[in-house]
């Protein structure tokens, strides 16, 4: 990459991730897509460490692994309930780099193009949004990202050339 394009995209890089350390920050804990019954799910699991049933309340009935998580941060860190929503800015920036790799895995000999998928996903309005609630979705899209990562590997592709 040239140097210029180097100095831009660190910069756009920088301002992605202050501003997701800021929207962390100060967005409202209780907005958000279910963020007050994800709470109480949250809240409920670092209590008890036990899953409720999945019709005890609004978010029991999804998959708990985003939930367990933050319980096991509100335990680690009880009066740091910032660590919760900055599980999303690091799920957030995972499925940025993520983007990369595939692209530069696709297009090696381009070196512009894994930058400009990462840089599309940091800037995707509703990315942005997302990384600042309290919500399972980006999990779920951390998840499906390393999924697509690891189906397009080298090594996968070479075993069905050789399978024919």
């Amino acid at each position: 990459m040239r140097p210029p394009l180097a100095i831009a995209a660190g910069l756009a890089g920088l301002v992605a991730l202050w501003t997701r350390l800021h929207n962390a920050r100060h967005y409202p804990a209780d907005w958000g897509f279910d963020a007050s019954f994800n709470w109480q799910y949250i809240a409920a699991l670092a209590r008890r460490f036990a899953l409720p049933p999945p019709d005890a309340g609004w978010s029991t009935g999804d998959p708990p692994l985003y939930f367990a998580l933050g319980a096991l941060l509100m335990r680690a860190a009880p009066n740091r309930l910032i660590l919760v929503p900055l599980l999303n800015v690091a799920l957030g920036l995972a499925i940025a780099a993520l983007a990369y790799t595939l692209v530069r895995r696709a297009a090696p000999e381009d070196r512009t193009r894994p930058w400009l998928a990462a840089g599309l996903v940091l800037y995707l309005p509703a990315h942005v949004q997302m990384s600042a609630m309290v919500n399972e979705e980006m999990l779920a899209a951390a998840l499906t990202s390393t999924a697509l990562l690891l189906l397009a590997s080298p090594r996968r592709r070479s075993e069905a050339d050789a399978a024919g």
